[in-house]
């Protein structure tokens, strides 16, 4: 019985670490809502980092319990930057659930949602 329980004591503290466990940077923007527009640039931007290199930048959609990777915009990015600059593609969809997702899983960190206007369905121009 001893076994058991010593596994089951593991099996728990290994999930409370996994649930617990910080993300790889604070991020400091964009913040939520924040409206962008098609052919813009984006400032992600973040403090604290737990990393020395950010394995990858990736913009997602969808609801928070359901995103889709859209496009890695970046791939090993300096965490000692603090930033990365982004310019949106006209030709993206307008929409108000895109994120960006930092690092990859388990270790992320995650901005959004934010809203894109003016690319495909709207006037690049305006």
């Amino acid at each position: 019985m001893k076994f058991t329980g010593t596994i089951l004591f593991v099996s728990a503290a290994y999930l409370a670490s996994l649930v617990s466990a910080e993300p790889i940077v604070s991020i400091t923007s964009p913040l939520m809502y924040t409206r962008y527009k098609a052919g813009s640039e984006v400032i992600i931007s973040w403090i604290n980092p737990r990393v020395s290199i950010i394995p990858q930048i990736v913009l997602v959609q969808g609801r928070s319990t359901h995103l889709q990777p859209i496009q890695v915009i970046a791939t090993n990015v300096n965490a000692q930057d603090m930033k990365y600059v982004w310019k949106i593609p006209f030709d993206i969809e307008n929409d108000d659930d895109y994120a960006f997702e930092l690092g990859n899983s388990p270790d992320l960190a995650f901005a959004g949602p934010f809203i894109i206007e003016g690319g495909v369905g709207g006037n690049p121009a305006s």
